[in-house]
């Protein structure tokens, strides 16, 4: 059998194998290697984090981070990074000591390698440390920020200068707090909105809009040009739902989720459900009845996208002229779960 010379003579399974053998080590070495090699490291890396976080304690997702930190081969081309801790690791008696552990890891990946463009962010709660060391630096490659259960929106925002895409659950946390640092902003302009409602610690489900929080969302988020509800609008006829959405001023380009509910009487045959609630295909008719009474009732709205299903209904209202009807066009469009809400998302 021929002697190896070169450590890109190995077949795949031989560099696999190495690999393995070195889960603690930096692995600046593979950057001396072609790119075959270098690719051949990436699934056992992947695959070490994914078991790191698999481990509920927020300390070894710190740990998990700063492994992907010192592997060269990785954490250089990283454009998304999502930080994900569920709702019993927010929850164990060590995560104000483990906190500053993960932040510190975040903040020193983020201002070392600018390449991530999309952040995501769930179940954190920064503890007092954190935050001071949080609020300090600038992270100014990132463009899309995602948050769910985050304790300082405002804050997370303001580090980011260039970001275009904010996107978040609601309730959201300081609401008037964020909401002033999102129309203080200079370059965001998108906002995306999900209602999520928490059963208990362990179970969160995503549930419909209020009256109650689009009254809120319309009176304190300012400065957006366009607004993504992703939850669902479910009313009984056309006309309660356009009187119950608020559209906040400015706001150019709104995008909806829409269920138009009817209510079946069931003759009896259950006797603990008298009435059930149905949600139908949106139609034409119905869909322009909601398009047209929202752009009518908002000065600043030009576009209006209606999403039920798979399928998308886009109005558009041309320029307006004082004291005349807007002239409203429509077009159909396929829209598929990949489909992004706004240009930039990634």
């Amino acid at each position: 059998m021929e002697c190896k010379k070169q450590f890109s003579d190995l077949d795949d399974d031989c560099i696999r194998q190495i690999v393995k053998l070195l889960p603690q080590r930096d692995l600046k070495h593979f950057s001396m290697v072609n790119k075959q090699c270098r690719a051949l490291s990436l699934d056992v890396i992947f695959k070490s984090v994914e078991a790191f976080s698999n481990r509920e304690d927020e300390s070894l997702v710190a740990a998990t981070l700063r492994s992907v930190y010192r592997s060269q081969d990785v954490a250089p081309y990283i454009r998304v990074l999502s930080i994900c801790l569920l709702p019993i690791w927010s929850n164990l008696n060590n995560t104000l000591h483990s906190n500053i552990d993960l932040i510190q890891m975040l903040t020193c990946f983020l201002s070392k390698y600018g390449m991530v463009r999309q952040l995501s962010l769930v179940g954190i709660t920064l503890s007092p440390q954190a935050k001071r060391v949080f609020g300090k630096p600038v992270f100014n490659e990132i463009r899309v920020l995602q948050i769910e259960d985050f304790s300082q929106p405002s804050m997370l925002i303001a580090a980011c200068p260039n970001l275009e895409v904010f996107s978040s659950t609601y309730p959201i946390a300081k609401p008037k707090t964020t909401f002033k640092a999102i129309a203080e902003h200079p370059q965001l302009t998108s906002v995306r909105l999900q209602p999520y409602g928490r059963k208990d610690m362990h179970i969160r489900g995503p549930r419909g809009w209020t009256r109650g929080q689009l009254k809120d969302i319309c009176s304190l988020l300012k400065g957006v040009k366009k607004l993504f509800l992703a939850g669902h609008l479910g009313y009984n006829t056309e006309t309660l739902l356009v009187n119950a959405l608020c559209v906040p001023d400015g706001v150019e380009w709104l995008n909806l989720s829409v269920e138009i509910n009817r209510h079946v009487n069931n003759g009896g045959l259950y006797d603990e459900y008298r009435e059930m609630v149905v949600s139908r295909r949106m139609t034409p008719r119905s869909a322009n009845r909601i398009s047209e009474g929202l752009l009518r009732r908002c000065p600043s709205l030009l576009q209006v996208d209606l999403r039920f299903y798979n399928v998308t209904h886009s109005y558009s209202a041309q320029a307006r002229v004082a004291g005349t009807e807007p002239k409203i066009t429509r077009v159909k469009l396929a829209c598929l779960d990949a489909v992004r809400p706004f240009p930039g998302m990634i």
